[in-house]
Protein backbone atom coordinates (compact mmCIF):
# COMPACT_ATOMS: atom_id res chain seq x y z
CA UNK A 1 0.00 0.00 0.00
CA UNK A 2 1.00 3.29 -0.82
CA UNK A 3 1.99 5.65 1.88
CA UNK A 4 1.66 8.99 1.59
CA UNK A 5 4.34 11.85 2.99
CA UNK A 6 1.66 14.33 4.28
CA UNK A 7 4.30 16.85 5.03
CA UNK A 8 5.35 16.95 1.36
CA UNK A 9 1.53 17.45 0.55
CA UNK A 10 1.39 20.64 2.86
CA UNK A 11 4.77 22.09 1.76
CA UNK A 12 2.29 22.35 -1.74
CA UNK A 13 -0.68 23.95 -1.07
CA UNK A 14 -0.24 27.17 -1.45
CA UNK A 15 1.34 26.65 -4.52
CA UNK A 16 -0.97 24.43 -5.91
CA UNK A 17 -4.15 26.54 -4.78
CA UNK A 18 -2.29 29.37 -6.75
CA UNK A 19 -1.80 27.12 -10.03
CA UNK A 20 -5.30 26.13 -9.96
CA UNK A 21 -6.02 29.58 -10.35
CA UNK A 22 -4.13 29.68 -13.36
CA UNK A 23 -5.85 26.71 -14.96
CA UNK A 24 -8.92 28.70 -13.80
CA UNK A 25 -7.91 31.37 -15.91
CA UNK A 26 -7.36 29.82 -19.66
CA UNK A 27 -10.34 27.47 -20.98
CA UNK A 28 -7.91 24.91 -22.74
CA UNK A 29 -5.90 24.88 -20.07
CA UNK A 30 -8.70 23.92 -17.50
CA UNK A 31 -10.05 21.55 -20.00
CA UNK A 32 -7.26 19.66 -20.65
CA UNK A 33 -5.84 19.03 -17.23
CA UNK A 34 -9.86 18.90 -16.22
CA UNK A 35 -9.84 15.88 -18.98
CA UNK A 36 -6.96 13.91 -17.93
CA UNK A 37 -7.66 13.80 -14.62
CA UNK A 38 -11.41 12.45 -14.65
CA UNK A 39 -9.42 9.93 -16.60
CA UNK A 40 -7.89 8.51 -13.10
CA UNK A 41 -10.02 10.14 -10.51
CA UNK A 42 -14.08 10.58 -9.84
CA UNK A 43 -14.93 13.38 -12.24
CA UNK A 44 -16.81 14.32 -9.60
CA UNK A 45 -14.04 15.20 -7.02
CA UNK A 46 -12.30 16.40 -10.17
CA UNK A 47 -14.78 19.54 -10.53
CA UNK A 48 -15.16 20.49 -6.97
CA UNK A 49 -11.82 20.75 -6.82
CA UNK A 50 -10.83 22.70 -9.96
CA UNK A 51 -13.71 24.70 -8.83
CA UNK A 52 -12.22 25.21 -5.49
CA UNK A 53 -15.01 24.09 -3.65
CA UNK A 54 -13.31 21.24 -1.76
CA UNK A 55 -9.56 20.99 -1.27
CA UNK A 56 -7.60 18.37 -2.44
CA UNK A 57 -8.68 15.83 1.31
CA UNK A 58 -11.20 14.58 -0.27
CA UNK A 59 -9.13 12.52 -2.59
CA UNK A 60 -8.17 9.06 -1.40
CA UNK A 61 -4.18 8.88 -1.48
CA UNK A 62 -3.96 7.01 -5.14
CA UNK A 63 -6.06 9.62 -6.56
CA UNK A 64 -4.21 12.62 -4.99
CA UNK A 65 -0.86 10.91 -6.21
CA UNK A 66 -2.14 10.75 -9.75
CA UNK A 67 -4.07 14.21 -9.24
CA UNK A 68 -0.42 15.84 -8.55
CA UNK A 69 1.07 13.69 -11.85
CA UNK A 70 -1.64 15.07 -13.99
CA UNK A 71 -0.10 18.17 -13.28
CA UNK A 72 3.63 16.99 -12.93
CA UNK A 73 2.90 15.91 -16.31
CA UNK A 74 0.99 19.17 -17.46
CA UNK A 75 3.64 22.27 -16.02
CA UNK A 76 6.94 19.78 -15.40
CA UNK A 77 7.18 21.62 -12.36
CA UNK A 78 9.07 19.62 -9.90
CA UNK A 79 6.93 20.44 -6.83
CA UNK A 80 4.51 18.63 -8.44
CA UNK A 81 7.01 15.35 -9.29
CA UNK A 82 4.84 12.24 -7.64
CA UNK A 83 7.57 10.62 -6.31
CA UNK A 84 7.80 13.75 -3.90
CA UNK A 85 4.70 12.09 -1.93
CA UNK A 86 5.15 8.90 -1.85
CA UNK A 87 7.34 7.51 1.30
CA UNK A 88 9.22 4.55 0.19
CA UNK A 89 8.64 1.06 1.58
CA UNK A 90 11.89 -1.05 2.43
CA UNK A 91 12.01 -2.94 -0.79
CA UNK A 92 14.94 -5.78 -1.81
CA UNK A 93 17.24 -3.55 -3.15
CA UNK A 94 18.78 -5.16 -6.86
CA UNK A 95 20.47 -8.63 -6.27
CA UNK A 96 22.54 -10.50 -8.37
CA UNK A 97 23.68 -14.07 -8.97
CA UNK A 98 27.05 -15.04 -9.25
CA UNK A 99 28.05 -16.70 -12.89
CA UNK A 100 30.44 -19.39 -12.86
CA UNK A 101 33.78 -17.74 -12.85
CA UNK A 102 32.30 -15.94 -9.66
CA UNK A 103 31.80 -12.84 -10.82
CA UNK A 104 28.44 -10.98 -10.39
CA UNK A 105 25.82 -11.13 -12.57
CA UNK A 106 22.85 -8.47 -12.40
CA UNK A 107 19.47 -9.15 -13.59
CA UNK A 108 16.36 -6.80 -14.08
CA UNK A 109 13.80 -9.55 -12.40
CA UNK A 110 15.72 -9.03 -8.58
CA UNK A 111 14.47 -5.44 -8.41
CA UNK A 112 11.15 -4.83 -7.67
CA UNK A 113 10.56 -1.68 -9.58
CA UNK A 114 11.50 -2.54 -13.09
CA UNK A 115 8.41 -2.88 -15.46
CA UNK A 116 8.46 -5.77 -17.54
CA UNK A 117 11.84 -7.16 -15.42
CA UNK A 118 12.16 -10.02 -18.13
CA UNK A 119 12.57 -8.64 -21.20
CA UNK A 120 14.75 -6.05 -20.25
CA UNK A 121 16.43 -8.81 -19.04
CA UNK A 122 16.44 -10.18 -22.39
CA UNK A 123 17.76 -6.67 -24.42
CA UNK A 124 20.65 -6.43 -21.73
CA UNK A 125 21.73 -10.24 -22.16
CA UNK A 126 21.14 -10.02 -26.29
CA UNK A 127 22.10 -6.00 -26.73
CA UNK A 128 25.03 -5.53 -28.74
CA UNK A 129 27.48 -2.38 -28.56
CA UNK A 130 29.88 -1.99 -31.28
CA UNK A 131 29.63 -6.34 -31.77
CA UNK A 132 30.34 -6.24 -27.65
CA UNK A 133 27.52 -7.26 -24.78
CA UNK A 134 26.98 -5.21 -21.94
CA UNK A 135 29.81 -5.42 -18.97
CA UNK A 136 28.13 -6.24 -15.78
CA UNK A 137 29.26 -3.22 -14.48
CA UNK A 138 26.91 -1.46 -17.06
CA UNK A 139 23.99 -3.71 -16.61
CA UNK A 140 23.88 -2.89 -12.64
CA UNK A 141 23.42 0.92 -14.03
CA UNK A 142 20.76 -0.18 -16.47
CA UNK A 143 18.77 -1.70 -13.99
CA UNK A 144 19.14 1.37 -11.63
CA UNK A 145 17.67 3.53 -14.29
CA UNK A 146 15.09 1.16 -15.35
CA UNK A 147 13.95 0.62 -11.85
CA UNK A 148 13.22 4.64 -11.82
CA UNK A 149 11.53 4.65 -14.53
CA UNK A 150 9.38 1.24 -13.96
CA UNK A 151 7.91 3.86 -11.26
CA UNK A 152 6.15 5.91 -13.92
CA UNK A 153 5.51 2.82 -16.16
CA UNK A 154 3.81 0.90 -13.49
CA UNK A 155 1.66 3.98 -13.02
CA UNK A 156 0.35 4.33 -16.46
CA UNK A 157 0.35 0.19 -17.08
CA UNK A 158 2.64 0.47 -20.08
CA UNK A 159 6.58 0.15 -21.20
CA UNK A 160 8.36 2.91 -22.07
CA UNK A 161 8.71 1.84 -25.24
CA UNK A 162 4.68 2.62 -25.57
CA UNK A 163 5.12 6.26 -24.22
CA UNK A 164 3.70 9.60 -25.66
CA UNK A 165 5.44 12.45 -25.59
CA UNK A 166 3.91 13.71 -22.23
CA UNK A 167 4.80 10.64 -20.69
CA UNK A 168 8.47 10.55 -21.87
CA UNK A 169 9.43 13.90 -20.69
CA UNK A 170 7.85 12.92 -16.89
CA UNK A 171 10.76 9.92 -17.41
CA UNK A 172 13.05 12.64 -17.97
CA UNK A 173 12.31 15.00 -15.35
CA UNK A 174 11.99 12.34 -12.79
CA UNK A 175 15.84 11.57 -13.35
CA UNK A 176 16.53 14.67 -11.77
CA UNK A 177 19.71 14.43 -13.76
CA UNK A 178 21.98 17.16 -12.79
CA UNK A 179 24.34 17.49 -15.77
CA UNK A 180 23.74 17.29 -19.53
CA UNK A 181 25.94 14.33 -19.73
CA UNK A 182 24.51 12.21 -17.47
CA UNK A 183 20.99 12.77 -19.06
CA UNK A 184 22.10 12.07 -22.30
CA UNK A 185 23.20 8.78 -21.30
CA UNK A 186 20.45 7.69 -19.96
CA UNK A 187 18.50 8.72 -23.16
CA UNK A 188 20.96 6.58 -24.68
CA UNK A 189 19.96 3.70 -22.53
CA UNK A 190 16.28 3.99 -23.19
CA UNK A 191 16.73 4.85 -26.54
CA UNK A 192 19.07 1.31 -27.36
CA UNK A 193 16.45 -0.33 -25.31
CA UNK A 194 13.34 0.73 -27.29
CA UNK A 195 15.20 0.54 -30.61
CA UNK A 196 15.61 -3.47 -29.60
CA UNK A 197 11.67 -3.52 -28.45
CA UNK A 198 11.23 -2.28 -32.20
CA UNK A 199 13.15 -5.02 -33.51
CA UNK A 200 11.57 -7.62 -31.29
CA UNK A 201 8.14 -6.16 -33.27
CA UNK A 202 6.87 -4.66 -29.92
CA UNK A 203 6.58 -1.55 -31.62
CA UNK A 204 5.08 -0.66 -35.12
CA UNK A 205 8.38 0.42 -36.91
CA UNK A 206 5.89 3.60 -38.21
CA UNK A 207 5.70 4.97 -34.64
CA UNK A 208 9.41 4.84 -34.19
CA UNK A 209 11.70 5.75 -31.25
CA UNK A 210 10.16 8.12 -28.66
CA UNK A 211 13.78 8.54 -27.44
CA UNK A 212 15.28 9.25 -30.30
CA UNK A 213 13.06 12.80 -30.19
CA UNK A 214 15.29 13.54 -27.56
CA UNK A 215 18.79 13.57 -28.96
CA UNK A 216 20.20 17.21 -28.53
CA UNK A 217 21.05 19.33 -25.98
CA UNK A 218 18.76 21.88 -26.49
CA UNK A 219 15.70 20.00 -26.39
CA UNK A 220 16.71 18.02 -23.42
CA UNK A 221 18.29 21.33 -21.61
CA UNK A 222 14.96 21.96 -19.89
CA UNK A 223 14.70 18.68 -17.82
CA UNK A 224 17.97 19.09 -16.38
CA UNK A 225 17.57 19.96 -12.68
CA UNK A 226 18.41 23.44 -12.54
CA UNK A 227 18.21 23.86 -8.71
CA UNK A 228 20.91 21.44 -8.32
CA UNK A 229 23.87 23.27 -10.20
CA UNK A 230 24.70 25.43 -7.56
CA UNK A 231 24.68 23.04 -4.78
CA UNK A 232 26.74 20.07 -6.65
CA UNK A 233 30.30 22.54 -7.10
CA UNK A 234 32.21 22.36 -3.29
CA UNK A 235 34.95 24.24 -2.84
CA UNK A 236 38.49 22.98 -1.72
CA UNK A 237 37.63 24.89 1.52
CA UNK A 238 34.48 22.90 1.79
CA UNK A 239 35.66 19.48 1.02
CA UNK A 240 38.48 20.25 3.52
CA UNK A 241 36.49 20.92 6.10
CA UNK A 242 34.32 17.66 5.17
CA UNK A 243 37.08 15.78 5.24
CA UNK A 244 38.98 17.08 7.94
CA UNK A 245 36.29 16.84 10.86
CA UNK A 246 34.62 13.61 9.55
CA UNK A 247 34.03 11.01 12.07
CA UNK A 248 36.39 8.66 11.08
CA UNK A 249 39.66 10.16 9.00
CA UNK A 250 39.39 6.82 6.74
CA UNK A 251 36.10 8.60 5.68
CA UNK A 252 36.89 11.60 5.16
CA UNK A 253 40.60 11.28 3.27
CA UNK A 254 38.51 9.63 0.31
CA UNK A 255 36.95 13.06 -0.04
CA UNK A 256 40.07 14.65 -0.60
CA UNK A 257 41.92 11.89 -2.68
CA UNK A 258 38.74 11.85 -5.38
CA UNK A 259 39.37 15.95 -5.08
CA UNK A 260 42.67 15.51 -6.07
CA UNK A 261 42.55 13.47 -8.73
CA UNK A 262 42.58 9.79 -7.90
CA UNK A 263 39.90 8.72 -10.23
CA UNK A 264 36.62 7.57 -8.70
CA UNK A 265 35.97 5.37 -11.85
CA UNK A 266 35.84 1.61 -12.06
CA UNK A 267 34.13 0.92 -8.66
CA UNK A 268 36.64 3.12 -7.02
CA UNK A 269 39.84 0.92 -8.61
CA UNK A 270 42.56 3.53 -7.69
CA UNK A 271 41.51 4.59 -4.29
CA UNK A 272 41.06 0.89 -3.25
CA UNK A 273 44.28 -0.31 -4.60
CA UNK A 274 46.84 2.75 -3.96
CA UNK A 275 48.96 1.88 -0.70
CA UNK A 276 51.29 4.19 1.64
CA UNK A 277 54.49 3.34 -0.38
CA UNK A 278 52.95 5.05 -3.56
CA UNK A 279 52.81 8.54 -1.61
CA UNK A 280 55.55 10.15 -1.92
CA UNK A 281 55.37 12.60 1.03
CA UNK A 282 58.13 14.79 -0.07
CA UNK A 283 56.92 15.64 -3.27
CA UNK A 284 53.24 15.93 -3.00
CA UNK A 285 52.29 12.78 -5.13
CA UNK A 286 51.10 9.59 -5.45
CA UNK A 287 52.60 7.07 -7.66
CA UNK A 288 49.59 5.13 -8.82
CA UNK A 289 50.72 1.79 -9.95
CA UNK A 290 49.65 -0.55 -13.41
CA UNK A 291 46.75 -1.73 -12.84
CA UNK A 292 43.91 -4.41 -14.26
CA UNK A 293 40.29 -3.76 -14.21
CA UNK A 294 38.31 -6.26 -12.45
CA UNK A 295 35.45 -6.30 -14.90
CA UNK A 296 37.07 -5.71 -18.44
CA UNK A 297 40.34 -7.25 -17.73
CA UNK A 298 41.86 -3.90 -19.29
CA UNK A 299 45.48 -3.13 -18.28
CA UNK A 300 45.98 0.60 -16.98
CA UNK A 301 49.21 2.13 -17.24
CA UNK A 302 51.16 3.78 -13.94
CA UNK A 303 50.27 7.52 -13.35
CA UNK A 304 51.09 10.18 -11.29
CA UNK A 305 48.41 12.02 -8.89
CA UNK A 306 49.61 15.62 -7.27
CA UNK A 307 48.19 15.58 -3.81
CA UNK A 308 47.79 19.05 -1.28
CA UNK A 309 48.97 19.30 2.08
CA UNK A 310 46.11 18.45 3.37
CA UNK A 311 45.42 15.38 1.93
CA UNK A 312 49.29 14.54 2.79
CA UNK A 313 48.09 14.86 6.27
CA UNK A 314 44.50 13.12 6.80
CA UNK A 315 46.58 10.21 4.52
CA UNK A 316 49.24 10.29 7.59
CA UNK A 317 46.16 9.62 9.81
CA UNK A 318 44.67 7.23 7.86
CA UNK A 319 47.81 5.13 8.07
CA UNK A 320 47.75 5.08 12.20
CA UNK A 321 48.32 1.47 13.11
CA UNK A 322 45.92 2.12 16.33
CA UNK A 323 43.01 3.39 14.01
CA UNK A 324 39.49 3.07 15.26
CA UNK A 325 36.45 3.06 13.08
CA UNK A 326 33.50 4.93 14.61
CA UNK A 327 29.95 3.83 13.80
CA UNK A 328 26.77 4.95 14.45
CA UNK A 329 23.17 3.60 14.31
CA UNK A 330 20.33 5.01 15.71
CA UNK A 331 21.89 6.04 19.52
CA UNK A 332 23.95 3.07 19.40
CA UNK A 333 27.91 4.11 18.82
CA UNK A 334 30.50 1.45 18.15
CA UNK A 335 34.38 1.26 17.78
CA UNK A 336 35.82 -1.38 15.25
CA UNK A 337 39.73 -1.78 14.81
CA UNK A 338 40.29 -1.11 11.37
CA UNK A 339 42.39 -3.69 9.58
CA UNK A 340 46.17 -3.25 9.26
CA UNK A 341 47.59 -3.68 5.55
CA UNK A 342 49.67 -0.71 3.72
CA UNK A 343 46.35 -0.02 1.72
CA UNK A 344 45.03 3.69 2.40
CA UNK A 345 42.17 2.37 2.27
CA UNK A 346 41.35 -0.80 4.29
CA UNK A 347 38.08 -2.23 6.09
CA UNK A 348 37.57 -3.60 9.44
CA UNK A 349 38.99 -6.18 11.37
CA UNK A 350 40.63 -8.52 8.62
CA UNK A 351 39.13 -7.24 5.58
CA UNK A 352 42.86 -5.43 5.15
CA UNK A 353 41.69 -4.03 1.88
CA UNK A 354 38.16 -2.28 1.32
CA UNK A 355 35.11 -3.04 -0.90
CA UNK A 356 33.66 -0.90 -3.35
CA UNK A 357 30.93 -0.71 -2.43
CA UNK A 358 32.04 0.49 1.17
CA UNK A 359 33.67 3.57 -0.02
CA UNK A 360 30.51 4.64 -1.79
CA UNK A 361 29.21 3.90 1.67
CA UNK A 362 31.65 6.17 3.54
CA UNK A 363 30.86 8.79 0.92
CA UNK A 364 27.18 8.47 1.76
CA UNK A 365 27.57 8.22 5.28
CA UNK A 366 28.93 11.96 5.50
CA UNK A 367 26.64 13.35 2.78
CA UNK A 368 23.66 12.40 5.18
CA UNK A 369 25.53 13.51 8.65
CA UNK A 370 26.63 16.87 7.25
CA UNK A 371 23.00 17.27 5.62
CA UNK A 372 25.05 17.88 1.88
CA UNK A 373 22.57 15.73 -0.83
CA UNK A 374 24.65 16.42 -3.53
CA UNK A 375 27.76 15.17 -1.99
CA UNK A 376 29.16 12.16 -4.27
CA UNK A 377 31.95 10.89 -5.77
CA UNK A 378 31.31 12.68 -9.51
CA UNK A 379 30.31 15.96 -7.62
CA UNK A 380 33.36 15.63 -5.65
CA UNK A 381 35.69 14.85 -8.75
CA UNK A 382 33.51 17.03 -11.07
CA UNK A 383 34.48 20.03 -8.60
CA UNK A 384 38.26 19.09 -7.66
CA UNK A 385 38.73 19.38 -11.53
CA UNK A 386 36.89 22.99 -11.32
CA UNK A 387 39.25 24.23 -8.72
CA UNK A 388 41.95 22.82 -10.45
CA UNK A 389 41.15 24.44 -13.92
CA UNK A 390 40.63 27.90 -11.75
CA UNK A 391 43.45 27.93 -10.35
CA UNK A 392 45.94 27.24 -13.29
CA UNK A 393 44.00 29.87 -15.48
CA UNK A 394 44.57 32.45 -12.26
CA UNK A 395 47.89 31.78 -13.65
CA UNK A 396 47.19 32.77 -17.46
CA UNK A 397 47.45 29.22 -18.73
CA UNK A 398 45.28 29.00 -21.82
CA UNK A 399 42.05 26.99 -21.27
CA UNK A 400 43.04 24.25 -23.96
CA UNK A 401 46.17 23.81 -22.08
CA UNK A 402 44.24 23.81 -18.89
CA UNK A 403 42.05 21.47 -19.81
CA UNK A 404 44.92 19.02 -20.97
CA UNK A 405 46.36 19.20 -17.68
CA UNK A 406 42.86 18.27 -15.78
CA UNK A 407 42.49 15.27 -17.96
CA UNK A 408 45.93 13.86 -17.24
CA UNK A 409 45.62 14.71 -13.77
CA UNK A 410 42.17 12.96 -13.21
CA UNK A 411 42.52 10.39 -15.64
CA UNK A 412 39.38 11.63 -17.64
CA UNK A 413 40.83 10.24 -21.04
CA UNK A 414 39.46 6.79 -20.70
CA UNK A 415 37.33 6.82 -23.79
CA UNK A 416 38.54 9.79 -25.48
CA UNK A 417 40.13 12.55 -25.05
CA UNK A 418 38.82 15.34 -27.29
CA UNK A 419 35.11 14.21 -25.39
CA UNK A 420 36.69 14.61 -21.94
CA UNK A 421 38.19 17.93 -23.11
CA UNK A 422 34.98 19.28 -24.54
CA UNK A 423 32.88 18.07 -21.68
CA UNK A 424 35.45 19.57 -19.46
CA UNK A 425 35.05 23.42 -20.75
CA UNK A 426 31.33 22.84 -20.50
CA UNK A 427 31.77 22.10 -16.51
CA UNK A 428 34.47 25.09 -16.50
CA UNK A 429 32.41 27.91 -18.47
CA UNK A 430 29.54 26.68 -16.16
CA UNK A 431 31.06 27.36 -13.26
CA UNK A 432 32.49 30.77 -13.97
CA UNK A 433 28.62 31.34 -14.36
CA UNK A 434 28.03 30.34 -10.92
CA UNK A 435 31.61 31.32 -8.83
CA UNK A 436 32.37 33.95 -10.83
CA UNK A 437 35.22 34.50 -13.36
CA UNK A 438 38.61 34.68 -12.98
Amino acid sequence: MTKLNTAKVNEVREVLSNYIDGINAITVLRERVQTAMEKVIDPAKVKIILDKKADIDILETSELISFFRVIFSQIKDDNFNPDNFIIEENKPKARSAKTANGKKEYKAIHNNNVFHPKFKDKFLSEHRVNGKPYAEETKRVAIALFGKVGKIENYYKKDVYEFDNNQFEEVLMSLKATTLRSLQNSISTLEQYIDFAIKEGRVPKDIGNIASRYNSSEVIDPFLDKKAEENMIFTKEEIDALSGYAENVQDGVILSLIFDGVSHKRKFLELRKIRIQDVDMDDLVINVPALVDEDSGEELPPRQVPISIHTRSLIKEAMKEDMKYISIGGKTRRSYKVAESDFILRGLRDNFQIKWENVHQRIIRIAKTEGYDYLNATNISYSGQIHYARELMKGGMPIDEVCDEIVKRFNLNETESKSAQFYLKQRIEKANQILGKI
